[in-house]
């Protein structure tokens, strides 16, 4: 099964950010986690117990302490991990990930239309599974974005009430991303 068709079958993804976010992801109805902490010392940890849990598990290499925007951060995910894919804002990172055959989520920080232009640009560079729009509060910009790509789309950040996700779900969105643990259960 490919990422876009567990993400449609299960829209909502959890973002950690702490401990107390990982416990509450290992329990939770969701089956895609976004890993939005720790360092080079516990991510091996933290990614086995999702993992264990059954979780599909997503590394945010930008977050991850002690690493650097190499291509060896990649590398060091993909080596001491299990981790199922990489998140990034940072293509040239997405396309060593896939060239070591792990999935693949493009992050971008809507900011301006400027950043909504040039996307697709940005895009090319690493040639994610999925993309990534922050914030994910603004269901005109997930319907223009879906409208302009054929790249299933999650959006994440600020996203705290159902009413939010039904928003950007009705607006084309494939998921979203919360670190909200009330919005994580079905």
């Amino acid at each position: 099964m490919q990422l876009q068709d567990v993400v449609a079958a299960n829209p909502v993804i959890a973002g950690i950010q702490d401990d107390k976010g990982l416990n509450a992801a290992l329990t939770a109805d969701v089956k895609v986690v976004f890993t939005l902490y720790g360092s080079i010392l516990n991510i091996g940890d933290i990614v086995a117990q999702l993992k264990a849990a059954k979780k599909i598990v997503f590394v945010d290499v930008d977050l991850v302490e002690g690493l650097a925007s190499r291509p060896s951060a990649v590398e060091f995910i993909a080596k001491t991990t299990d981790a199922d894919g990489i998140l990034s804002s940072k293509g040239h990172l997405l396309a060593v990930a896939r060239q070591k055959k792990m999935l693949t989520v493009h992050r971008f920080f809507l900011i301006d239309s400027r950043t909504l232009y040039t996307m697709q640009r940005q895009y090319d560079v690493g040639h994610a599974d999925m993309i990534d729009v922050m914030p994910g509060i603004m269901p005109q910009a997930v319907s223009w974005i879906t409208h302009e790509t054929d790249v299933p789309l999650i959006s994440s950040g600020l996203i705290s009430t159902k009413e939010a996700i039904m928003a950007d779900l009705a607006a084309g969105a494939t998921g979203i991303s919360t670190t909200n643990t009330t919005l994580w259960q079905n």
